[in-house]
């Protein structure tokens, strides 16, 4: 990357000649790749030749975290055979993860969070991790219709919202849509982008749209939001019914167990009883419940 920066225009010497030994010095002034050098006895007219590949080794030896190629020189017939295989490093599943990871605008998980790093300290947890991993090989085949989503829950510091992050990271990761978001964030994005201008509009509606479409869905903190009628009744509404009747699965995390759960929002709305009742019923009867809380000793 850098040594493309330094030598990619020819424009920016007084001669070829400058170019040229501005080239050689940086290849000659890299340990590893002079080495590679000297050992296939390579010539500067070869690494002249050859150049832009010799740059993609360079930036595969500086970057071997994260560069999907390794290199390998020999020679064959005398000639330089470079051959160039896939890296087993991190590169593929970053790459996929950040395509696959959608509306990063409203909340992004956290990053390091990963399905193998969750606690399974208790039968709950380890039931919730075997489901959540049934659900992933699912959706990546398309057979996850008849499946039902999960609602977590647990007290404070019990790791909803690193497990939230993790399917979002992991299914992303695997190629599958996912969007993860806390309800407060997005009632907030929602918010501060309505206007009466067309184009605040068709964002909010995009927004929906995508949420109604992403593969995997993962709401955190669903109870925490403002009590708002329009949110919860008819956007989270629409959402959440749209998934269900095209089979897309939902991931919701609380700090309220169901019975809870639906007697806190019928309190909360109580001018909208039969609504209130649906919303729920949709979540509460399309999920399967796992309490974090049962750590064992």
């Amino acid at each position: 990357m850098a040594a493309k920066e330094e030598i990619k225009n020819e424009l920016f010497f007084n001669s070829k000649a400058e170019f040229e030994n501005k080239a050689l010095e940086i290849m000659h002034g890299h340990p590893q790749l002079e080495a590679l050098i000297q050992a296939n006895n390579i010539t500067n007219e070869e690494i002249l030749e050859n150049l832009f590949t010799f740059i993609n080794i360079k930036e595969s030896l500086d970057n071997s975290q994260i560069y999907p190629w390794i290199f390998s020189i020999s020679r064959k017939n005398e000639k330089l055979v470079f051959k160039k295989i896939a890296a087993k490093n991190e590169y593929k599943s970053v790459v996929t993860r950040h395509i696959n990871l959608w509306l990063t605008q409203i909340c992004e998980p956290n990053p390091e969070a990963r399905l193998d790093r969750i606690r399974l300290s208790s039968a709950q947890r380890k039931e919730m991790f075997e489901y959540i991993n049934h659900l992933k090989v699912a959706i990546a085949k398309k057979k996850q219709k008849g499946l039902k989503g999960i609602y977590v829950y647990g007290a404070n510091n019990t790791g909803k919202t690193y497990i939230a992050s993790a399917i979002a990271n992991e299914f992303a990761a695997e190629g599958i849509s996912s969007v993860y978001l806390t309800t407060s964030a997005l009632y907030s994005f929602l918010i501060s982008n309505m206007g009466s201008n067309a184009t605040n509009a068709n964002a909010v509606i995009d927004i929906i749209n995508k949420l109604k479409k992403v593969n995997a869905l993962i709401i955190d903190e669903i109870g925490l939001e403002k009590n708002n009628y329009w949110f919860r009744l008819q956007v989270l509404m629409e959402i959440i019914e749209s998934r269900i009747a095209n089979n897309k699965i939902t991931f919701f995390f609380s700090g309220m167990n169901k019975k809870e759960f639906e007697s806190y929002y019928h309190d909360q709305l109580k001018r909208e009883p039969y609504k209130v009742k649906t919303f729920t019923s949709r979540i509460l009867n399309n999920t399967l419940e796992f309490c974090i809380d049962e750590i064992e000793k």
